[in-house]
């Protein structure tokens, strides 16, 4: 039996064909944000690894091991606010840094509310590893 995930909001299954997620993860990326804009990839490397890469333009101020305020909501599908302090939202991941026009949180934090997420389908997760610059999102998911 396969592994449950999400997607934007949308649950899938690694039983599911490579081409069905992608196509649809991609149909919802591009409603929200445009044809083109957002680029996503998914690969089965093992029955318990996954990894998944959005491509996007991105400028991030803050180099390193953090993850925008942008890039969070566009991979969880929750509101922006919830990734910015206070008056201006409710955040859901801390510490938030400001840094140009983004609030960032170290990848480790935003990892844990990731596999916290992916944990309600009932999978225990093992490791999630999450990689982001200027050029993509890559999230490395591995099952126990």
């Amino acid at each position: 039996m396969g592994k449950t995930f999400s997607i934007y909001g949308a649950r899938v299954n690694t039983d599911m064909y490579k081409k069905d997620i992608e196509d649809l993860a991609q149909s919802m990326y591009n409603y929200v944000y445009g044809v083109g804009n957002v680029i996503f990839e998914y690969n089965l490397v093992s029955s318990d690894e996954i990894r998944l890469l959005w491509k996007r333009k991105a400028n991030y101020a803050l180099k390193g091991d953090f993850i925008s305020d942008e890039d969070m909501a566009m991979v969880t599908n929750l509101p922006l606010e919830f990734f910015m302090v206070q008056p201006l939202g409710t955040p859901v991941v801390s510490p938030l840094l400001p840094m140009g026009k983004n609030f960032y949180a170290p990848t480790l934090s935003f990892a844990e509310l990731y596999k916290g997420m992916q944990q309600a389908y009932g999978n225990p997760i093992k490791d999630i590893v999450v990689v982001a610059n200027d050029c993509d999102v890559a999230i490395t998911i591995k099952f126990d």
